[in-house]
């Protein structure tokens, strides 16, 4: 919906003037109303006020000064603009008009195109004035609305401070509390760990000295006796050592693997490549045959348990030795691998027995084995040890493999200082 013509009041006591001025205005499409004296005009302006007035100076009665001083007087008609129209050319003249509060001056004889591009610029002003009075109005009532709303969350916020120091004093009391009673408990720990490590040691020799004792004699009888039994006698006396060995070898898997849940963890620079060989040399000597193909890559290192991280190894390396013990052209490969969304894993390769990954998740679990000891010796708890390990270094650790195609061991270990 367009808005009404701008409104204005022509104020001269000539009519040739007022015509003039009157059609001028009514062709540029403003509504205009004509005067002839002050007085009629403010008897006009008590209806309805104009957006602007075009006034005379010198006029009977009251002059053009006079009239704009009692309008900026008044507080109805104070910010009408007014534009003085005067043959007074004299700059005495202009400056009377402004101190009377004009806002412009036309001098007489004057052009329809000037009278027009005033007009039309002081309307424009006293739109922006009016535009920029209300925007005021609505910034101070904005102001005092968020005002208001700050002075509700500053309430709000002190209530809150307040709870909080009384939830902080709280917290503060019980985590004193519960520091304390973690360090009872942490003492409880050590006296326990303490009592646990003797008690595993006064157990390993306790079990460890009836199968010497069974062991050496088996072997005692084999010696002294043995051209006095017959085949399935020595069977029998070879299956008991066998035995007590494999007890043995259980005892000291089960000893470890305490020890893994019970040390210190010691994060340190540790060298897996040179640990690796170190491994492989000592399985290569203690079985040589058939030879083992060793593939290991260089400057794999990390920072973690070093003494933790040689369990590992030689039960991953170990494992692959001896599950390449019946295959033609055994190999072991140890190496480092970058992961797909990132990071790096290490892994143990070989090319040995392998397994279904059906049956993968059964891996880590003590004494959950994939062969029997007929095909290969072991007591199920070497995997169970590398798990540990992983875990404490807050690591992953995964398996690969294929039935007759080999298996692969992979883990990570995270830098405790990223």
């Amino acid at each position: 919906m367009s808005s009404p013509p701008a409104s204005i009041l022509v104020l001269d006591d000539v009519p040739d003037n007022l015509q003039v001025l009157s059609d001028i205005l009514v062709g540029e499409g403003f509504q205009v109303r004509p005067v002839a004296s002050a007085a009629m005009a403010f008897r006009t302006m008590e209806a309805r006020l104009p957006d602007l007035i075009l006034a005379d100076i010198k006029m009977p009665g009251m002059d053009g000064y006079e009239f704009c001083r009692r309008l900026k007087a008044a507080d109805r008609t104070r910010e009408l603009p007014v534009i003085f129209i005067s043959a007074l050319g004299e700059t005495k003249d202009k400056v009377r008009a402004f101190e009377a509060g004009g806002v412009d001056y036309i001098t007489k004889p004057f052009q329809a195109g000037e009278v027009v591009a005033r007009v039309r610029t002081h309307l424009a002003l006293g739109e922006l004035r009016r535009s920029l009075s209300q925007l005021n109005l609505e910034l101070e009532e904005r102001v005092r609305t968020r005002t208001r709303e700050l002075e509700d969350s500053l309430e709000s916020l002190r209530v809150e401070v307040a709870e909080r120091i009384r939830a902080e004093t709280l917290a503060q009391r019980m985590a004193e509390e519960l520091e304390q009673r973690v360090r009872d408990r942490t003492a409880q720990l050590e006296s326990a760990n303490v009592e646990l490590e003797a008690f595993s040691a006064s157990v390993s020799h306790d079990l460890r000295a009836p199968l010497r004792s069974v062991d050496g004699f088996s072997t005692a009888m084999l010696e002294d006796c043995g051209d006095q039994l017959d085949e399935t006698g020595r069977n029998y006396l070879e299956r008991i050592r066998s035995s007590t060995r494999r007890m043995a070898q259980l005892i000291d898997d089960l000893l470890k693997l305490s020890r893994v849940n019970r040390s210190e963890l010691r994060q340190e620079e540790t060298d897996l490549s040179g640990l690796c060989v170190r491994i492989a040399a000592d399985l290569a000597r203690d079985r040589p045959e058939p030879p083992v193909q060793v593939a290991i890559q260089p400057g794999m290192r990390v920072r973690a348990d070093s003494g933790l991280m040689e369990v590992l190894l030689e039960n991953l390396m170990g494992n692959a030795w001896k599950f390449t013990s019946r295959c033609a052209g055994p190999r072991v490969q140890a190496g480092e691998t970058v992961l797909p969304g990132g990071g790096r894993a290490f892994f143990i390769r070989d090319n040995g027995a392998g397994f279904s990954m059906a049956q993968a998740e059964r891996l880590f679990h003590p004494f959950n084995r994939l062969h029997s000891d007929a095909e290969y010796q072991g007591t199920g708890i070497g995997l169970t040890i590398v798990q540990r390990i992983i875990r404490r270094h807050g690591g992953q650790v995964w398996a690969e493999a294929e039935p007759g195609q080999g298996a692969a061991f992979f883990f990570t270990v995270p830098d405790p200082f990223d």
